[in-house]
């Protein structure tokens, strides 16, 4: 069969579609990005072999000790700061996916104390940019410490889990960018049921988050 122009320039514009999970952080954000059409994008920092999965961080422009600190303490100082990196990831992640379509959005939600409630601010510019996902899914914070058993599980074992959970696709990924998966995963594994905990949050921007 022979192709036509217009059959070849058809296939070299298809939209890539993906499924995109975050990590959100103020001091290192994780990304973790899964191909339904198409493969990763080149502007992802690691891509599997078979272009179907994509890792990327957004390193905060702030020093992490600064950061942490001006957060904590203080909320004059806080917010500024709050607003000029979720102004700054957010560009990254757009720009990211620039030419994409994001059919699911999958993030960790903060929970609502101490310096983590500031987190609300990058979650919700995320959120709700119409451009990052036509459904988005809402995983609370204390999800992957619950799936593995623990209040604090060690970065080095979800690390490990990400990867063996790879297998033969597994690359070096950091522990943001694996949390990032394993928000996707923990996702995953509750639509299918197998899964009963933990409550996860589904969004279709029409509506209010329901759970599933």
């Amino acid at each position: 069969m022979k192709l036509t122009t217009m059959m070849i320039s058809a296939l070299t514009t298809m939209m890539i579609s993906l499924d995109l999970a975050l990590d959100p952080s103020f001091t290192r954000l994780g990304i973790f990005a899964l191909a339904r059409e198409g493969e990763i994008p080149l502007s992802f920092q690691k891509r599997t072999r078979n272009g179907k999965m994509g890792f990327h961080s957004i390193k905060s422009p702030h020093a992490k000790r600064k950061i942490k600190t001006d957060l904590t303490y203080s909320v004059r100082g806080g917010f500024p700061i709050a607003n000029h990196v979720t102004t700054i990831m957010l560009e990254e992640i757009l720009t990211l996916v620039e030419g994409c379509e994001v059919r699911n959005l999958i993030t960790e939600i903060p929970p609502p104390i101490g310096n983590a409630a500031v987190l609300f601010l990058l979650d919700s510019a995320i959120i709700n940019n119409p451009n990052l996902g036509k459904v988005v899914y809402q995983v609370p914070a204390p999800a992957i410490p619950s799936f593995f058993g623990c209040q604090k599980p060690p970065k080095k074992m979800i690390v490990q889990y990400v990867m063996d959970d790879m297998g033969k696709h597994a690359i070096k990924v950091n522990h943001d960018e694996a949390s990032a998966y394993m928000v996707m995963r923990l996702t995953q594994w509750r639509l299918r049921g197998v899964l009963k905990a933990p409550v996860i949050y589904r969004y279709d921007r029409k509506s209010l988050p329901t759970p599933i």
